[in-house]
C-alpha cells in the first residue's frame, strides 16, 4: 500500500511538472508567435515607407514620356498617392511635367485629364506662399453678398466661393473683380481693398478681370473667353478646363508661375 501511495505522489509530482512545462512551452510559443507577427508588421511598414520613399523619383521617371499611355496612368496613380501621404514632389519636376503633358494633349486627348491634376497639385504648392499667409492675415472682412461687392461669375449648379476682403490702398493697387465689360463695383473711389480671398465653392473665369485675387479650394472653371488676370493666386484648386487651345494656354501660364498675371481677349 504505501508503495501504491508513493508511486501515486511521483506520478502526481510527474503530471504536475508536465503540466507546467506545457503551459511554459505554449507560453513561449504565444510569445513567439507575437514576436515574429510584431516583426511582420515592421518589415511591412518598412517596405511600404521605403516605397513611399521612391515616389518621387519614380514620379520624375514616369512623366518622361507624357505620350504614352502606361506613364499617363502612372503618373495619376503617384499623384494620388504623394497627395495622400503628404509626399512633397518636386515643383520644379511637376511644372516641367505639367507643361509636358499640356503639349501632348495637343494630340493626345488622353494627357489632358493628367495635365489638370498635375495643375491642382501645383497649385497646393502655393499653400506656403507669403503672399498666401499676408492675404489670409489682411481679408478679414467677411462679403456676405459677392455679387453685390464683387461681380463674381456663377457656375450653374455650384456654389459661391465664401469671400473676405482686407487692407486699405490707393484704387490703382487695389484688389477687384468684375467683368470685362462692366465697370468695377469700386469705380470712382479713390481706395480700395487690398486683397481678395475667395474660398470654397465654384467661378467661372470666362470675361472676368480679377486683380490681387486668392482663390482657396475652389473649383475654376475656363471655358477660353476673354479674360484678364492681375497677381492672381490659386492654392488648393480645382480646374475644370477643356482640351481646347485657350485653356491650354492659360494652363501653361499656370505652370510657369505661382503669381499669375494672363490675358486673353
Amino acid at each position: 500500500m504505501a508503495n501504491a501511495a508513493e508511486l501515486t505522489r511521483t506520478v502526481d509530482r510527474l503530471e504536475e511538472r508536465v503540466s507546467i512545462y506545457i503551459k511554459f512551452f505554449g507560453a513561449c510559443v504565444v510569445i513567439a508567435a507575437g514576436w515574429l507577427t510584431w516583426c511582420s508588421v515592421q518589415l511591412y511598414e518598412i517596405k511600404g515607407n521605403v516605397a513611399l520613399l521612391t515616389v518621387p523619383q519614380k514620379f520624375e521617371q514616369a512623366v518622361k514620356d507624357p505620350a504614352s499611355k502606361e506613364n499617363q496612368e502612372r503618373t495619376k496613380k503617384l499623384l494620388a498617392i504623394a497627395q495622400r501621404h503628404s509626399i512633397p514632389l518636386p515643383p520644379r519636376v511637376v511644372d516641367a511635367a505639367g507643361k509636358k503633358y499640356v503639349e501632348a494633349a495637343k494630340n493626345d486627348p488622353g494627357a489632358w485629364p493628367v495635365a489638370l491634376d498635375l495643375l491642382s497639385y501645383h497649385s497646393s504648392l502655393n499653400t506656403d506662399l507669403l503672399e498666401v499667409s499676408t492675404a489670409e492675415q489682411i481679408a478679414t472682412t467677411p462679403t456676405p453678398d459677392l455679387t453685390r461687392k464683387f461681380d463674381v461669375a456663377f457656375v450653374p449648379g455650384l456654389p459661391l466661393p465664401k469671400g473676405s476682403v482686407g487692407g486699405d490702398v490707393p484704387m490703382d493697387r487695389a484688389a477687384s473683380v468684375h467683368p470685362l465689360d462692366l465697370p468695377s463695383p469700386d469705380q470712382g473711389k479713390s481706395r480700395g481693398s487690398e486683397v481678395f480671398l475667395l474660398e470654397g465653392g465654384a467661378i467661372s473665369l470666362d470675361g472676368m478681370y480679377m486683380k490681387n485675387v486668392v482663390l482657396r479650394g475652389t473649383v475654376v472653371v475656363y471655358n477660353g473667353g476673354a479674360l484678364v488676370l492681375e497677381n492672381v493666386i490659386f492654392v488648393n484648386c480645382t480646374f475644370s478646363f477643356e482640351n481646347k487651345p485657350a485653356q491650354r494656354t492659360l494652363a501653361e501660364e499656370l505652370f510657369s508661375k505661382s503669381i499669375t498675371t494672363f490675358k486673353a481677349v
